[in-house]
């Protein structure tokens, strides 16, 4: 009895261990299945979206071109007495620019190059602008408006009271017909076709309130004039 008592004891125990070791080794079994590599792949790709070229081109902001506006002449500041040259320079550049403010009847810019204020061989300040005319119907009629804006630019920038100020030189750009190397076509590109000069010293002789009463052909130097628009001048009866 004791021999059949100690083996069913025995029995059990092995039974017991049996059932602990199966339930042990399915623990294991399914940990890969939890944390497998897709879910981690899944995460990194859903993480790296928003940084891609194609998003971020979406969300810039459009330039659009504005053309600019017309702009009238603007009032500056003057000379200060006692000004040093740099101050002087300062003023009768942005004295000239303000004359040549917005675009032509094309629409381009009517100061294609700012003002050029820069010191004379001969001492003092020299003044150099290029603008564009507005290409109206007929050349007197386009003479007629250069001989205006020069008349107006001369007199506010002699009007600045810049003491060191001795020259002006002030060149009108217009289309004119050029020729293309010896044979090519005859293009229109805008040159200087009037360009004209007044030193202070002539500036002052001049009642500048009444400037458009005024023939200026017999007060400024004349520099250059295209010679087609002489000729049309001239069969014009005009200078």
């Amino acid at each position: 009895m004791k021999v059949m008592f100690f083996f069913m004891i025995l029995l059990l125990a092995l039974s017991a261990g049996a059932c602990g070791s199966s339930s042990t080794d399915e623990t294991p079994a399914s940990a890969p299945e939890t944390t497998g590599a897709p879910a981690s792949d899944s995460t990194q790709a859903t993480g790296s979206a928003p940084a891609t070229e194609d998003s971020q081109a979406t969300e810039s902001p459009t330039e659009t071109a504005v053309p600019q506006a017309a702009i009238p002449a603007q009032e500056t500041a003057p000379c200060s007495p006692g000004a040093s040259l740099e101050e002087q320079k300062a003023t009768l550049a942005a004295t000239a620019n303000a004359q040549f403010q917005g675009n032509t009847k094309e629409n381009l810019p009517r100061l294609p190059f700012g003002a050029d204020v820069r010191d004379h061989r001969q001492g003092g300040l020299w003044v150099v602008v290029e603008f564009r005319g507005d290409e109206l119907e007929t050349i007197t009629d386009r003479k007629a408006a250069l001989d205006r804006q020069m008349a107006d630019a001369y007199a506010a920038i002699f009007g600045a009271g810049c003491a060191d100020l001795k020259w002006v030189d002030l060149s009108g750009l217009q289309k004119a017909i050029a020729k293309v190397g010896m044979m090519g076509d005859p293009a229109m590109p805008q040159v200087p076709v009037f360009k004209t000069r007044m030193t202070a010293d002539e500036a002052k002789e001049v009642d500048w309130d009444n400037r458009h009463s005024l023939d200026f052909s017999e007060i400024w130097k004349e520099l250059l004039l295209n010679p087609r628009w002489r000729e049309e001048l001239q069969g014009a009866g005009g200078n």
